[in-house]
């Protein structure tokens, strides 16, 4: 996605490469973002969608792992967004790539629209 909206916004754009699931990590990619852009307007977070499975056969630790990337990663990066905009006194917008699955469940993705949701409402209560 960076490499794309690169071609059109120039210098604007950078992609920084992170696990959402790691609070260290997260914390190093706004650093370098801040320090690329001089301040931190728009994050951007984007994550991939979940294996289509019932929730009858969905193992405990893929669901896990897709709970830590959905909910925790979303609660790390708001909450490093925060500190930003906090600490430049300037506001800022984030932007969450969600999924019609919030609203309207697909059948075969019930792990996946319960950690979007809670992303979701993760954002919806997100204040710096």
């Amino acid at each position: 996605m960076a490499h794309s909206l690169k071609g059109l916004y120039g210098d604007r754009v950078i992609g920084v490469p992170l696990d959402v699931t790691q609070g260290a990590s997260v914390a190093a990619a706004f650093e370098k973002t801040v320090a690329a852009l001089r301040r931190n307007r728009h994050p951007h977070h984007q994550r991939r969608p979940g294996a289509r499975v019932s929730l009858m056969e969905m193992d405990l630790e893929a669901f896990r792992a897709l709970e830590r990337v959905n909910v925790e990663g979303t609660l790390l990066l708001l909450a490093q967004a925060g500190k930003i905009f906090r600490l430049q006194n300037i506001g800022g917008d984030i932007v969450l790539v969600s999924t019609k699955n919030v609203f309207a469940p697909g059948a075969g993705f019930g792990a996946y629209s319960a950690t979007k949701a809670a992303a979701h409402q993760l954002c919806r209560i997100a204040k710096p």
